[in-house]
């Protein structure tokens, strides 16, 4: 693929078979952030200088326009690398969406913005898919984490008026900082999801050490898992466990 839309390898391949990062850097501050790693970029720069990509429209357009079957009726997860409604620049991801759906192509919006995201429920149809991260219930535990992403509860709440608009949603716990708070989380959000994707806290070294210091030791990852799934299975939610809290689960370091 020759553009903005590309496949995902290794552990996002798992969460979007097709997926589109239309800004450079993310505001969310957020302490676990792998994508300045993976961009191999100053953290503060990324989490500073936000905008949208350079040509991304344009590019988009003419990717569109070259590989049209490559994508049709197929979904493209915005973003991995950022967040698509974190910035307030509504124009580009609305232009965006738009192109997608020209071209019979569906989005999924994976965000934390909370309100700042649900506007774009005026603009998702039957392709397409809302989907929200959800990692601490405790707003001031969120806000030590994750500082300028949504109060969890307005996450929470952007499922919700999803669901009732009639669009498909799904949870993203990941990653999963508290077990137990990730499955207070999901009996939250059960009935007002179709899928519900888990995985744990990589790189947790280099957190900060106030951080590390909170996680939870002597996880029993066998039992989270089972617990998460039979919770999923139950209310009929369409469940996936990452390789990584797979691996836990069985004994194996992730």
């Amino acid at each position: 693929m020759a553009g903005p839309i590309y496949e995902p390898s290794g552990r996002a391949r798992e969460y979007a078979e097709l997926a589109l990062n239309l800004f450079e850097g993310c505001p969310h501050g957020c302490a676990y952030c792998y994508s300045p790693l993976v961009l191999h970029c100053d953290r503060e720069t990324f989490h500073t200088n936000v905008g949208p990509r350079k040509n991304i429209l344009s590019n988009l357009a003419y990717q569109l326009d070259l590989e049209e079957q490559n994508f049709i009726g197929k979904r493209v997860l915005l973003c991995f690398t950022c967040d698509p409604c974190a910035d307030g620049n509504n124009v580009t991801i609305r232009q965006a969406i738009q192109l997608l759906h020209d071209h019979d192509v569906g989005v999924t919006i994976l965000t934390k913005a909370g309100q700042r995201s649900f506007w774009t429920f005026d603009f998702l149809g039957e392709l397409d898919t809302y989907a929200a991260s959800l990692t601490l219930l405790n707003a001031t535990d969120s806000a030590l984490w994750e500082p300028k992403a949504a109060p969890p509860l307005e996450r929470i709440n952007g499922l919700y008026t999803a669901h009732a608009k009639g669009i498909e949603t799904w949870a993203s716990f990941e990653p999963v900082i508290h077990p137990d708070v990730t499955l207070a989380l999901l009996d939250l959000v059960l009935p007002y999801i179709d899928g519900a994707k888990a995985g744990p806290l990589n790189y947790a070294g280099r957190l900060p050490a106030h951080l590390r210091a909170k996680l939870q030791g002597n996880v029993n990852w066998a039992d989270f898992a089972e617990e998460f799934e039979d919770r999923c299975h139950i209310a009929g939610v369409e469940c996936l466990l990452k390789q990584d809290l797979i691996k836990l689960a069985h004994g194996v370091s992730a």
